[in-house]
């Protein structure tokens, strides 16, 4: 099943099981690992730690100065047309 046909609260219990494992895998590689281009064959001669960054550290920080506006517009109240233009932007965020 795609995660986008699945409740969001499924969806982050399962992203909760998996991070302590990505995590422990990430620790246990040794600076080569991460920072060699080429060290693993399937990554086209590119290094394994911005692979890694590009779904995880490196990529979440993009989204938190939405987060924050997302969270200070919830602290201002709507007309009607604005609650309409709200929820259709977060719906194609869907």
């Amino acid at each position: 099943m795609n995660s986008k046909d699945s409740p969001l609260a499924e969806v982050l219990a399962a992203f909760d099981a998996n991070w302590p494992k990505l995590e422990a895998f990430i620790s246990a590689l040794n600076d080569e690992q991460l920072n060699t281009p080429a060290y693993y064959r399937t990554y086209d001669g590119v290094a394994l730690l911005p692979i890694l960054g590009a779904g995880t550290f490196s990529h979440s920080p993009g989204h938190v100065a939405d987060l924050d506006t997302y969270v200070e517009r919830l602290k201002t109240p709507l007309n009607a047309k604005e609650q309409f233009e709200h929820w259709t932007h977060v719906r194609r965020g869907l």
